[in-house]
């Protein structure tokens, strides 16, 4: 009787160590997973190294014990081979482009190693916008505009790239640049908002308390016990919120002077706690008390973040990657100029700032034809309500000046209208021709000369036959048939602007992209350029 038992005991065993044993992974999977690796070291820069590590084998084993990462020199090669199949995809899309914004910047890696960029943004034909990654490369030596143009040069003939627009930064190099190229470049609206923040806050009035408030950042920033007790103290007074440290001001971070100035704002009463803490020296209390703001200090702070509330929105407005940004560019500055003007209660320091930010917005937006163009492009703000007669003017000209310049430049043929006849054109019969009279006051002419002049008479050309519509019968073409008359071409194009600004837009709820994929038919010419100046993003 104990026979059985042990048999069946080991088919038990048997039993549970096939259920327990997991599916082999597929192939399929296993290149999911492996893609899915390289995405992530690729996102956040790691080294391939990484596949090494003891503890990320084993938090990954711990994962999916079936999942085997690939070596460091095989996940090298399918890196090679994930490059190659993006470029091939990029390459696809850009197949036909007629226009391409690219951007163009300058950076330094945390290993100080100089680095350029460069980006495009195009619309492919499904009139989605494109953003892609197309050069990364290690700058050697200075950054002069000669070697960013040879690089730009470089990575047009390497991806086969029309002749771009540019959106770069204000750098004396990168005019330079594409000037040796002759490449239209546009400054970026981002950048120039920023420039006018901060020259605007340069002012002495101003710049003492910015002083003040980055001497207290930098002390927190640099304590550790002060900071960790600054984080004590917004535990008890301010329980139901987020812990939340100083912000530091940088000069080439957008907004950063406003979110540092919001941030004291917000901690003051955490800052005066811990200055009246006793657990501090007494040197660092003294400096905190030093560098807090009095009250009229956070008086004019409070002011000043409001003024800059604005300049904040618009930056964050023309800095998406994936929508078009440029058409708002001119009700965008509409707002500052408004938010600008100097009110009767305002105080001392807030008029001097807002009358620097007139004077730099006026400085840095006198180029306005391309966010004119862009703005009167987009469907729902092409009525320019908010612009000036003599504006609106400009966009409507400009627009038909474009569109005609890109039929041009596509080589489009001469367009054609049908018209339709009512009445068939009868022909007039001629009389015979006579021959020509001898001018008997100077003479009588040669009989050569007078069968060279007969020959010279052209007779008289046949009516041109009548073209008859397809969905006509032949025997009614004497009653109804239509002709060809070629239209000049900035007729028609001006006819094209006249009908697209007076046409009536329902559809508020679709893009402009949207708009313009289902409306292309109806303006080939405007449309045309909207692959061109949609493009631009303001990406910096």
């Amino acid at each position: 009787m104990a026979k059985p038992a042990k048999i069946q005991q080991k088919l038990d065993v048997q039993f549970r160590a096939i259920t327990s044993t997991p599916p082999r992974l597929s192939e399929s999977k296993r290149n999911e997973l492996d893609d899915a690796l390289m995405q992530f070291i690729v996102a956040k820069a790691l080294p391939l190294s990484l596949v090494d590590n003891e503890k990320f084998k084993k938090f990954v084993n711990l994962l999916d014990s079936r999942y085997k990462m690939p070596s460091r020199k095989i996940l090298q090669k399918k890196l090679g081979k994930k490059m190659e199949e993006i470029q091939g995809k990029i390459m696809a899309d850009l197949e036909g482009c007629q226009d391409i914004a690219i951007t163009h910047d300058g950076w330094t890696s945390m290993n100080t190693e100089s680095y350029s960029t460069v980006t495009g943004h195009f619309i492919d034909k499904e009139w989605n916008l494109k953003a892609v990654s197309l050069a990364t490369t290690k700058v050697e030596g200075s950054h002069t505009g000669e070697n960013i143009a040879k690089q730009l040069k470089e990575t047009q003939m390497n991806w086969k790239l029309p002749i771009p627009t540019a959106v770069t930064d204000k750098a004396a190099n990168e005019k330079k640049a594409f000037e040796v190229l002759g490449w239209t470049r546009f400054g970026c609206y981002g950048h120039r908002i920023n420039l006018v923040v901060r020259n605007a806050l340069s002012g002495p009035e101003v710049s003492h308390l910015l002083g003040k408030g980055r001497k207290l950042v930098a002390f927190f920033h640099q304590s550790t016990s002060v900071n960790d007790l600054l984080m004590a103290k917004q535990r008890l007074l301010f329980s139901d919120k987020a812990l939340h440290k100083l912000i530091m001001d940088v000069a080439t971070r957008w907004n950063s002077t406003h979110a540092m100035l919001d941030r004291i704002i917000e901690q003051t009463p955490t800052i005066i706690a811990v200055a009246n803490d006793t657990t501090i020296s007494k040197k660092a209390a003294i400096t905190i008390k030093n560098c807090a703001f009095s009250f009229q200090e956070r008086m004019v702070a409070e002011r000043l973040v409001g003024l800059l509330d604005p300049f904040l929105k618009a930056t964050n407005s023309v800095s998406p990657e994936k929508v078009p940004t440029l058409h708002k560019v001119m009700p965008i500055l509409l707002k500052l100029a408004r938010c600008t003007t100097v009110q009767f209660d305002d105080i001392a320091v807030i008029k001097s700032v807002k009358q620097r930010m007139v004077q730099e917005l006026e400085a840095r937006t006198q180029d306005k034809e391309l966010a004119l163009l862009a703005c009167i492009l987009n469907p729902f703000t092409k009525d320019l309500s908010f612009l000036s007669a003599e504006d609106k003017q400009e966009a409507n000209e400009l627009l038909e000046r474009v569109a005609l310049q890109s039929v041009l430049d596509h080589h489009a043929p001469a367009l054609k209208i049908k018209e339709e006849n009512p009445d068939p054109e009868v022909p007039v019969e001629q009389p015979p021709l006579l021959p020509q009279l001898l001018d008997t006051e100077e003479g009588e002419h040669s009989k050569e000369e007078q069968v060279q002049q007969e020959e010279e008479i052209e007779p008289p050309q046949p009516p041109k036959p009548k073209k008859s519509r397809q969905d006509i019968d032949d025997w009614l073409d004497d009653v109804v048939f239509v002709s060809e008359n070629t239209e000049p071409r900035d007729n028609v194009v001006k006819q094209e602007v006249a009908r697209y600004i007076t046409s009536v837009v329902d559809e508020q709820d679709i893009s402009i992209l949207q708009w313009w994929k289902n409306n292309e038919k109806f303006y080939p010419c405007s449309g045309q350029k909207v692959f061109g100046y949609s493009c631009f993003i303001n990406p910096f």
